[in-house]
C-alpha cells in the first residue's frame, strides 16, 4: 500500500511542479528549470521510497514535511514572491540578450 500511495500522489504532484518551474523562468532557462525540478523530484522520491520501506514511524515525518511544504507553498504564492520572481526573470532576460559588438 505505501508504494501504491507514492505512485498515485506522484502522478498528481509532478505536472504542477514542472509547470511551476518552467513557467517561472525565461525561455532561455526553461531547460535548466525543468532538469532541476526533475532531479530534485527523483532524488526525493528515491529517498522517500527507501525510508518508507525501512522505517515504520516515517509516516509522521512525511506528514510533518507535507505540512511544512503546504506552508511554503502558501508563502511562495503571495505578492512578495511574485515580485521576486519578476525581478529574477528580468535578471535572466538581461543575461540571455546578445551583447553588442564593437
Amino acid at each position: 500500500p505505501p508504494f501504491l500511495l507514492f505512485g498515485v500522489f506522484l502522478g498528481t504532484v509532478n505536472p504542477p511542479i514542472t509547470n511551476t518551474a518552467v513557467s517561472g523562468m525565461p525561455g532561455s532557462m526553461a531547460g535548466v528549470a525543468a532538469s532541476l525540478a526533475s532531479s530534485g523530484r527523483q532524488t526525493g522520491t528515491t529517498l522517500g521510497v527507501a525510508l518508507a520501506g525501512s522505517a515504520h514511524g516515517v509516516w509522521w515525518l512525511v506528514a510533518a514535511l507535507g505540512a511544512g511544504l503546504l506552508a511554503l507553498a502558501l508563502l511562495g504564492t503571495g505578492r512578495r514572491a511574485a515580485a521576486t520572481a519578476r525581478h529574477a526573470a528580468g535578471l535572466f532576460d538581461e543575461l540571455s540578450l546578445p551583447r553588442p559588438t564593437g
